[in-house]
């Protein structure tokens, strides 16, 4: 958060931003596996993700920023998906390296993603 902002919002008015910011950055990490997944799928249909347990999980962080107002909470888990689609998309030459390394070897290490990545890590 800007250094100015403590000229406009209290302490507190800071910390409940935060918490709201932190439901939303949940939410869209919750809908990227549908697009990670989607992605080493060839783009087939995900079938389940209304009925999966990230989608519930994305709407909860949903309805906690949204003070509990569903009809916002599904704008806003709209909006969290399409930002999770165009993060995946945008980090794909990546995702995907190291997604087929973790097909091979189950475990990686912060070395490990480092050397597969090389430089597009930095």
């Amino acid at each position: 958060m800007a250094a100015g902002a403590k000229r406009y919002f209290s302490d507190e008015e800071i910390k409940q931003l935060k918490q709201r910011e932190t439901h939303l950055e949940q939410a869209i990490g919750l809908c990227a596996g549908k697009y990670g997944t989607a992605g080493v799928n060839g783009r087939k249909p995900d079938y389940g993700w209304k009925r999966s347990k990230d989608r519930a999980m994305a709407l909860r962080h949903c309805m906690a920023y949204c003070d509990g107002d569903e009809v916002a909470a599904e704008i806003l888990l709209q909006f969290a998906m399409r930002r999770a689609e165009v993060l995946v998309a945008n980090g794909w030459p990546c995702i995907s390296k190291v997604a087929s390394a973790l097909l091979d070897r189950e475990k990686l290490t912060g070395n490990d993603i480092t050397g597969i990545l090389g430089n597009a890590a930095r």
